[in-house]
C-alpha cells in the first residue's frame, strides 16, 4: 500500500512538472511560433468617408479572406512574416490592392479608401 501511494505521488509530481514546463514554452516570447503578425484596419468610401460593412479583404496568394464588420473594421491574425498584397473588394466599388511587408510579431494597421464605380 505504501509503495502504491509513493508511486501515485511520484506520478502526480511528474505530470505537474511536465504541464508547468509545457505552459512556459507556449508563453515564451522568444518562441518563434508566437511571432506571427496581425493586420487590422478599416475600409471606407473615399468620397464620403463612410465605413463600408461587408467589404472583402483578401491576402492574395493565400486562402485568407475576411469581411469588414458594421463599422468597416477587419482583423486578420496569425500571419507569417513576409511580403503580401492585400486586395479589397466591395460591390459597386473599384477594387484596390495594397502591398505591405509583415514583420514577425508585428501589429500592422492598414486603412483603405476605395472609390465607387
Amino acid at each position: 500500500m505504501k509503495n502504491s501511494i509513493i508511486s501515485f505521488l511520484t506520478g502526480l509530481i511528474l505530470i505537474a512538472s511536465t504541464t508547468f514546463s509545457y505552459s512556459n514554452v507556449i508563453t515564451d516570447p522568444t518562441n518563434t511560433t508566437n511571432n506571427k503578425a496581425t493586420i487590422t484596419g478599416k475600409v471606407i468610401d473615399q468620397k464620403t468617408g463612410e465605413s463600408l460593412a461587408g467589404a472583402i479583404v483578401e491576402i492574395k496568394g493565400t486562402n485568407i479572406k475576411v469581411y469588414t464588420d458594421l463599422e468597416g473594421n477587419y482583423s486578420i491574425d496569425n500571419i507569417e512574416p513576409g511580403i503580401y498584397s492585400i486586395e479589397i473588394n466591395y460591390i459597386s466599388y473599384s477594387s484596390k490592392t495594397q502591398n505591405l511587408t509583415i514583420e514577425a510579431g508585428s501589429k500592422e494597421s492598414v486603412n483603405v479608401e476605395i472609390i465607387p464605380n
